[in-house]
């Protein structure tokens, strides 16, 4: 880590050198230039494979402007990209029914900071191979909400066994959009 950091103030220390004689850097210090791509090769590098990603952070979504299916695709991209703070935009302010472990009780209700809580903690203990949603039920006209079963493969570690759960996730309409309303793992 120091390396990448010594190399960069070797950069800004003959960027700014070049910018008070008035030459530009990359005229002046050709090999600048490529110094500062390869310390950021190197960074990018060093992060893991299944790390979620930092540098986007989640873009918050118009209140009423989601159907249920897009709802579930943007959780679906979001469990993907390991990106809890995008799910945690669907949450409810309170009464989400959330089950990550089989050793949770089977009808436990959380706060929306609780809930984001619990995902970002499972999101960073496991990696995800994959989050694909494999049914959907959902009537337009009838009173059962919207719900969806997805498959998960994820590690616990990086050379671990990969494991598949069965996840449910349900949906209730709340103040003019769909809120997530339970995610619960299936026996």
């Amino acid at each position: 880590m120091r390396a990448p950091c010594a190399i960069l103030l070797l950069v800004l220390v003959g960027a700014a050198s070049a910018a008070i004689d008035g030459v530009a850097p990359d005229a002046q210090f050709p090999f600048l230039t490529g110094i500062a791509a390869a310390s950021q090769l190197e960074a990018e590098a060093a992060q893991p494979e299944h790390a979620p990603s930092q540098a986007q952070p989640p873009q918050a979504i118009p209140a009423g402007a989601l159907t249920p299916l897009r709802v579930f695709a943007a959780i679906e991209e979001a469990w993907n990209e390991g990106q809890p703070d995008s799910i945690a935009q669907f949450l409810p302010e309170d009464k989400i029914l959330l089950r990550l472990e089989k050793s949770a009780p089977d009808k436990a209700y959380y706060s929306h900071k609780q809930a984001a809580y619990m995902l970002r903690d499972e999101f960073r203990f496991t990696m995800t191979e994959s989050f694909e949603f494999v049914e959907f039920k959902y009537s337009k006209g009838k009173d059962d909400p919207p719900s969806a079963r997805a498959e998960w493969s994820f590690r616990r570690e990086p050379a671990g066994k990969v494991t598949v759960q069965k996840v449910r996730i349900g949906l209730r309409f709340e103040a003019d959009r769909w809120v997530v309303s339970e995610i619960k793992l299936q026996d």
